[in-house]
Order: structure tokens, then C-alpha cells, then sequence
């Protein structure tokens, strides 16, 4: 256990595996190298947690290439 922050091994691997799981269940046979566009899927829909995902997803392209 870090003395610091109170992380340790077990509480971080009891997060990664319902994580891990649901990614790899969604990839659906795809390749490991499509992981990270996964997670950051995941991550992004957490953030974005709302009835119209796809307005959500036309503001941030917005944002990212029309206003930088």
C-alpha cells in the first residue's frame, strides 16, 4: 500500500478487471491494437453521460476542430 495516496495492488486491480472486461466483451474479437480507441471511448462516454450522446459528440468535435 502507497503510505500517500492509500492505493494498492488489490484495489487497483478490483477497478481494472469490471473495466477490463466490458472493453474486451465490446471489442468483440477485434485487435489489441484498437485498445486505447477503447478506453478512450469508454472514458469519453463517462464524462458525457447524458440522453443525447450524439450532440455531446458534435460539441466536442466542435471544439476540437473548429474552435482550437
Amino acid at each position: 500500500m502507497d503510505p500517500e495516496t492509500g492505493a494498492n495492488t488489490q484495489r487497483i486491480e478490483s477497478l481494472w478487471r469490471p473495466l477490463r472486461l466490458k472493453i474486451v466483451k465490446k471489442m468483440c474479437g477485434t485487435t489489441e491494437d484498437l485498445l486505447d480507441r477503447y478506453l478512450a471511448e469508454y472514458w469519453w462516454r463517462g464524462l458525457n453521460k447524458t440522453d443525447n450522446i450524439f450532440d455531446a459528440f458534435l460539441r466536442d468535435m466542435k471544439l476540437c476542430f473548429v474552435d482550437p
